[in-house]
């Protein structure tokens, strides 16, 4: 009865093709009602006039975020290279920006990008699940590694202005270790 009743409303499905154009067509119309939402009120005259007052220097301004995408996601690849599996490093970058742009915008959103990597994974780049999350895993790793760096770098840059304004303060000294502490924990 059921080959029978999916037969009769055959006619009323839409092809999985036209199914996903249809949804993305509806999260692009979400996407661009949400942005007018949250910029309804700004003055786009004053934004323009603040932005060419930059000048072309302000592009800059957005090299130092492209970096670390790009540098993380190199890792993540030799990561998935290592394990055997050949993404491609595109795909990667896009699963990335896609998984990191939910992670942003909903509630719990860092759960939900990390639930996300490895179906985006294997949908994309064809990997098996079980490396996507061991490729997950150590992407996670590497980024807490290289958090525990930057600090430790920082405390080594910073170290006598740290020292100082603990003077200056009348602070416990000895709180300068902290930093370091913390990035050896990491």
């Amino acid at each position: 009865r059921d080959t029978d009743d999916r037969a009769a409303h055959s006619h009323l499905r839409l092809p999985r093709t036209s199914r996903r154009l249809l949804l993305r067509g509806l999260g692009a119309l979400a996407g661009a009602g949400l942005f007018w939402v949250a910029f309804r009120a700004a003055d786009m005259r004053q934004v323009v006039t603040l932005i060419r007052g930059l000048g072309a220097s302000a592009a800059l301004l957005l090299l130092p975020s492209i970096a670390a995408v790009g540098l993380e996601t190199f890792a993540w690849w030799n990561v998935f290279l290592r394990l055997g599996a050949r993404p491609a490093f595109p795909s990667l970058l896009r699963i990335r920006v896609a998984s990191e742009s939910v992670g942003a915008v909903l509630p719990f959103g860092a759960v939900w990008a990390e639930a996300l990597k490895p179906p985006l994974l294997s949908r994309r780049c064809g990997t098996p699940t079980s490396t996507n999350l061991v490729g997950v895993a150590a992407r996670k790793y590497l980024l807490l590694a290289s958090q525990g760096a930057y600090l430790l770098l920082g405390f080594l840059l910073g170290r006598t202005a740290l020292t100082r304004g603990f003077e200056r303060l009348g602070g416990p000294v000895a709180l300068v270790l902290l930093p370091c502490a913390g990035a050896i924990g990491l």
